[in-house]
């Protein structure tokens, strides 16, 4: 389980604005800065929803925010899979069609990457499931 520990910088409507500060029991790439951005320079803040169990959580209070592995995975898959297929199967769909003359499959690599990265963009907006704990 992935963990990054933060501060609550604003509670409204039953969501959290939490800053991240430190990732715990993450990767090594992670605890040492590099990786997946959640230690790169300048805080990340998060909106992050509020279980009931923390419904008197204010602004200045210390959580950590957990993800599961199979979670965090699944999300990596929904980030990085859309923007690879669209890129190999744009020029795919030409090649299948007899249609890949000139630049025609650069132009369809092109447009194929650039539907994966709207996909993925949709994708990963539904499918963050992260869990919310006091430190």
């Amino acid at each position: 389980m992935a963990r990054v520990t933060g501060t609550v910088v604003d509670v409204r409507d039953g969501h959290a604005v939490v800053a991240c500060s430190e990732a715990i029991g993450a990767c090594g790439s992670c605890a040492r800065g590099h990786g997946c951005s959640w230690r790169r320079p300048g805080t990340r803040h998060l909106g992050v929803p509020v279980p009931a169990a923390l419904d008197d959580l204010e602004a200045g209070e210390s959580v950590e925010l957990e993800i599961s592995d199979g979670r965090l995975l699944g999300a990596v898959v929904c980030l990085y899979g859309p923007p690879l297929v669209g890129l190999l199967a744009g020029p795919f769909l030409l090649r299948t069609l007899d249609a890949d003359a000139g630049l025609a499959s650069l132009l369809a690599a092109a447009i194929g990457l650039g539907a994966g990265l709207l996909a993925a963009r949709l994708l990963t907006r539904r499918s963050a499931v992260v869990g919310l704990v006091r430190a």
